[in-house]
């Protein structure tokens, strides 16, 4: 829980470590298995210079952190010194002081703790972002620390790590290939209208662990996408699509089947009308001689 601290190696998500907000609309995250940072050479943006204390705010594709809130559509992103990022403008504080989540002001209401803690850029290590794409498939935006050390006496241990933000389905991804503890609080989550929270420790190593976090509320940007694939269309040969055509194909016999009947009904009672009304008159004059002979 955020409430205590631990030492482990390589925390599940179903750890004591891992509290999940239960509000619905937000994100769930699962555990992956691959933990690779994306190669730098893919990545054009680099913070020059980034101070041991900085802020730095680039544009990215908007971005639905809220799948709530249809117009709540980011288009910039605001990186930490510290490992974490924020959609909020105007922010001041960068926050060395890793906080559990939820966390208080200060600390933004939107906000990807990638890996918060104390670091200090400006001692060594590149912090890269840029668009990058799954195959052919889903772009997503990456902001990656490449070794990066911690502040102060810890400044020798380094760590690598980043968030990828896929535009098409609005899952985030958080790798941490080597995240090694400096014996202050690292917290890896997300908070926003609720809070995900997969690490709170004071003392952690970790090395090749990643989560996937989900977007839980519908709409397209809930839509999970496989990684490496290159379509988000349905397809239309799926069971789905295909019960679906033949539901519509149904209704659509029934209800040529129910205008023919209306047709029939009318046709016959119009022939009933005019065409046996001559034979009438015929047996009415026929009476009428009748009466006479």
């Amino acid at each position: 829980s955020s409430s205590s601290s631990s030492t482990f190696t390589t925390p599940p998500v179903s750890s004591t470590q891992t509290t999940v907000s239960s509000k619905p609309g937000f994100y769930e995250a699962v555990e992956l298995m691959d933990s690779t940072l994306t190669p730098a050479a893919n990545l054009d943006g680099v913070w020059a210079a980034a101070p041991n204390e900085g802020l730095l705010t680039v544009p990215i594709p908007p971005f639905r952190f809220d799948c709530n809130n249809a117009s709540a559509m980011p288009d910039k992103v605001t990186i930490s010194s510290n490992g974490w990022l924020s959609f909020e403008p105007n922010l001041k504080y960068t926050l060395p002081s890793a906080a559990g989540l939820p966390a208080t002001a200060p600390a933004p209401s939107s906000m990807i703790a990638m890996l918060w803690t104390d670091l200090d850029p400006s001692k060594g290590g590149t912090v890269r972002y840029g668009l990058e794409a799954v195959g052919s498939g889903e772009e997503y935006f990456v902001v990656q620390f490449d070794s990066v050390p911690h502040s102060g006496t810890a400044s020798t241990t380094t760590a690598s790590f980043e968030a990828r933000l896929f535009v098409a389905s609005g899952r985030i991804e958080i790798a941490c290939q080597s995240c090694p503890g400096a014996a202050r609080l690292m917290v890896v989550g997300l908070q926003g209208p609720a809070s995900v929270q997969m690490l709170y420790a004071n003392t952690a190593s970790l090395a090749d662990v990643a989560w996937e976090l989900i977007p839980t509320c519908p709409g397209p940007q809930a839509q999970v996408m496989d990684i490496g694939s290159t379509d988000s269309e349905p397809d239309p040969s799926s069971p789905l699509d295909s019960s679906s055509d033949q539901s519509i194909t149904a209704l659509g016999l029934v209800a040529v089947v129910v205008v023919a009947g209306v047709v029939a009904v009318l046709l016959i009672a119009f022939w009933r009308r005019h065409m046996q009304l001559p034979a009438v008159i015929v047996e009415l004059k026929l009476e009428e001689e009748n009466i006479f002979v």
